[in-house]
């Protein structure tokens, strides 16, 4: 079971030079399907602010999603990345600049880390929905944030836990429903 307490990794962005190291950190570590986590900590109290739980795009490059996104983070100097993509990130430091006014200055890779829930190796069960895992899995650390605080992380602007969790077949019972024809033999012999 995934909690918010218990990542596979913390990336501490200070430890990193540029923003492409953490596509060669999530390389290294195979960590392709994750879900995710942007905490801020405050140097002075150690206040720990969740700024962004997410997840990752199937059929990206391994860390491509945490990479664009804290790419767009102050710190980087001129490896900042400036492109649209991960650019929301910009609008989830705006709102936290609005409401912790008194910590903007300290909003930079610094103080910034992200925790991250592998689950690459873990079996999906669903046919039709690669993503199933990381989405099941940014489900649950949602719904503990929220159980948590009484309400979603301040770059969680809309409630994305409905979005692609439909009833399914699983796949292992989808397979047990057909009988196996091994030959053309079997085939020509079958009664309708």
């Amino acid at each position: 079971m995934h909690r918010l307490a218990n990542p596979d990794y913390v990336i501490h962005l200070r430890r990193f030079n540029s923003p492409s190291d953490i596509l060669n950190y999530c390389s290294l570590m195979n960590i392709k399907d994750y879900a995710y986590e942007f905490v801020f900590v405050c140097p002075f109290t150690g206040e720990r602010i969740t700024m962004k739980i997410g997840r990752s795009v199937s059929g990206k490059s391994l860390g491509e999603r945490v990479y664009r996104q804290s790419g767009h983070i102050p710190g980087w100097g001129r490896k900042q990345l400036t492109g649209s993509s991960g650019s929301d990130m910009l609008i989830v430091l705006a709102d936290m600049k609005e409401k912790y006014s008194h910590k903007a200055a300290d909003l930079t890779t610094d103080n910034i880390s992200i925790n991250i829930w592998n689950v690459t190796y873990e079996t999906n069960p669903h046919l039709c929905d690669d993503a199933y895992c990381t989405r099941l899995c940014e489900n649950v650390l949602l719904d503990e944030y929220e159980e948590i605080h009484g309400e979603f992380p301040i770059g969680n602007k809309k409630d994305t836990r409905n979005e692609m969790m439909a009833p399914h077949v699983e796949r292992e019972l989808f397979g047990s429903l057909f009988d196996e024809v091994g030959s053309k033999e079997k085939l020509d012999n079958l009664v309708i």
